[in-house]
């Protein structure tokens, strides 16, 4: 008997066992969580890359009509900014980056921040606290945040005037290097 099995009325080989049967139980419960990860990956949820066509989706707007890309905005370069109020990030960069862009809407540059599944109370409530200077879409069952891969947020697209993605972002990224994106497809 080992000092920790001493007293309790367990033998050495009991012991034994219940390490050998937690040791299986970490191995399967680590075997179904990489089974359940795995499984839930189609090829159309990887985050896309530049040189991918963008997918077209419709959206609703957090306020006026639904949204139609790449239909309703036809020859215009698009931001596509991924987001959500619990980012911390998110809330930073957001308004940041509208400000900063919105200044090329008249050279045919158009933002849009798609808001993560949330519910559109949520969001008005952020924007209230928050204003954006850009345009506000619901992903509310977050259909195109999986089309785009965007599992992690802040992410956010470049996409040309024919509907190509030139540039990806990943995490806090600075207006400036949006800016110098933009500025290169205008």
């Amino acid at each position: 008997m080992t000092p920790r099995t001493q007293g309790l009325g367990v033998t050495g080989s009991q012991a034994n066992r219940g390490r050998f049967r937690g040791l299986l139980l970490s191995v399967w419960m680590l075997g179904i969580t990489t089974i359940l990860g795995l499984g839930g990956c189609a090829p159309h949820e990887q985050p896309l890359q530049a040189g991918d066509p963008a997918p077209p989706f419709r959206l609703a707007g957090q306020t006026g009509p639904a949204l139609s890309f790449p239909h309703d905005l036809r020859d215009q370069v698009v931001v596509l900014v991924f987001w959500a109020d619990w980012c911390t990030y998110c809330r930073e960069e957001l308004p940041e980056i509208c400000d900063r862009l919105v200044a090329h809407a008249d050279q045919g540059l158009s933002v849009l921040a798609v808001n993560q599944g949330q519910p559109r109370q949520a969001v008005e409530t952020f924007l209230k606290e928050t204003p954006v200077a850009c345009r506000v879409l619901l992903d509310a069952d977050l259909r195109v945040s999986d089309r785009y891969g965007a599992r992690m947020l802040p992410m956010a697209y470049v996409i040309d005037r024919r509907g190509v993605i030139r540039q990806r972002f990943l995490g806090r990224t600075s207006p400036a290097a949006f800016a110098q994106i933009v500025a290169g497809i205008l």
